[in-house]
C-alpha cells in the first residue's frame, strides 16, 4: 500500500534537503519527488543589461545610427548670408539727445555733465 507524506522544507546552503517524517520507521525505503513552488529569477549580469534600457545603445554603431536618424528628421533653419546685416545696425540708427555719437562727441555741444 502506498502512503503519502507531505512536508514543506527549505533547501539548505549546501543544497541539502532534509525530510523527517516521524511516522516512518528507520530503514523504510521511500521515493522522493521534489516540487519547486517559485524559483527566483537569476540576477541579471551587468553586461546583459547594456543597451536594454530606453535610450541606451548596445554598440556605438547603434548610437551613431540613432543620431543620424534624429538629425535627418530635424527641420534645419536657413543659413544666414555672410553679407546680410542685422536689423538696427549700421545706417538708419537714430541717436537720442544727450547720448554720444559714434565718434564719442555729444550733440549740440553738450558735455557729459550736461
Amino acid at each position: 500500500m502506498t502512503h503519502a507524506v507531505r512536508q514543506k522544507v527549505i533547501v539548505g546552503p549546501d543544497g541539502v534537503i532534509e525530510v523527517r517524517p516521524p511516522e516512518l520507521p528507520p530503514g523504510t525505503v521511500i521515493e522522493v519527488i521534489v516540487l519547486v513552488e517559485d524559483l527566483p529569477a537569476p540576477a541579471p549580469v551587468l553586461v546583459q543589461m547594456l543597451g536594454a534600457a530606453k535610450g541606451s545603445f548596445a554598440t556605438p554603431a547603434e548610437a551613431d545610427e540613432f543620431i543620424g536618424e534624429e538629425r535627418a528628421a530635424e527641420p534645419h533653419p536657413p543659413t544666414p548670408s555672410p553679407n546680410r546685416k542685422l536689423r538696427g545696425s549700421g545706417e538708419g540708427v537714430t541717436m537720442c539727445a544727450g547720448s554720444p555719437s559714434s565718434d564719442g562727441a555729444f550733440p549740440s555741444g553738450e558735455g557729459a555733465g550736461g
